[in-house]
């Protein structure tokens, strides 16, 4: 029998480790795997739930995600992670840079192990229980893929269609209006903070030809402010040291995003 189903437009961020390989050759398959169950499966679970709830384990309170209607579906394939909304509206976009930002950020906890990423647009057909595919997957592969630090950006296809729906100034309007609503300065804080994970930034990308060397260069866009949530200096502790040229723009272009985000926050 054959199984149809329609494409829906929607958003899809796809995520790699940075240092998958050295991993794997330091820890082997078997750790690598306890690696992920003990501290990168819960984060990764946390940022895809977009919200916790408490409860009791062997007598001890517990944080642990907590799945709804608005959580997003995620799969993890070896080094690369995904993250899909289920749509292509505001609140599916918010959705997504929310838990594109978490997840960033927990590539700077502490265990080594950053995270490039890129949220992407397109058409998808998505089974829960064997198939994910489309031009969404793709956009967001592409666009991962060309980029030279540890961050997160819109792709271009993404972009161009978040301008067009507006999305990108109401994401400004809403938190301007919840920040002018708010009495109390904690939360005001925090309503500033969220409204900030998306700046206009140099992107720096490549280019990996065949024969020859790599072309490297930027790109005006979006992308996510991880500083915002991250101890000072965070971009000098969380790489091994480089054993390539390549690496170490990695790892530059990733300082350098931080000095020029914390800078712009006292500006």
């Amino acid at each position: 029998m054959q199984i149809k189903s329609t494409p829906i437009n929607s958003f899809v961020a796809m995520f790699d480790f940075l240092r998958f390989k050295s991993l794997r050759e330091h820890r082997g398959t078997e750790g690598l795997y306890s690696l992920y169950m003990r501290g990168l499966l819960p984060q990764i679970q946390h940022s895809a739930a977009l919200r916790g709830k408490t409860i009791e384990r062997n007598g001890r309170n517990v944080y642990v995600p907590d799945f709804g209607p608005q959580s997003l579906e995620y799969r993890i394939v070896s080094d690369s992670i995904l993250l899909f909304a289920k749509g292509n509206t505001f609140d599916h976009f918010f959705r997504i840079v929310t838990a594109s930002h978490n997840l960033l950020c927990s590539g700077f906890a502490g265990h080594k192990a950053p995270l490039r990423g890129a949220i992407g647009y397109g058409d998808l057909i998505f089974n829960s229980n064997t198939i994910w595919i489309g031009r969404a997957i793709e956009d967001a592969y592409i666009g991962e893929n060309k980029q030279v630090w540890s961050g997160c950006a819109l792709t271009p296809s993404c972009e161009v269609f978040v301008t067009q729906q507006g999305h990108l100034k109401q994401y400004e309007n809403i938190f301007s209006l919840l920040i002018e609503q708010e009495e109390n300065e904690i939360k005001r804080n925090k309503l500033e903070k969220a409204k900030r994970r998306l700046v206009e930034y140099q992107i720096p990308e490549y280019i990996n030809p065949k024969i020859g060397p790599a072309e490297y260069t930027n790109r005006k866009g979006y992308a996510l402010d991880w500083t915002l949530d991250v101890y000072q200096d965070a971009s000098k502790k969380a790489f091994a040291p480089p054993d390539n040229s390549h690496k170490m723009k990695i790892i530059q272009n990733t300082i350098d995003f931080e000095i020029w985000a914390r800078k712009r926050i006292h500006e």
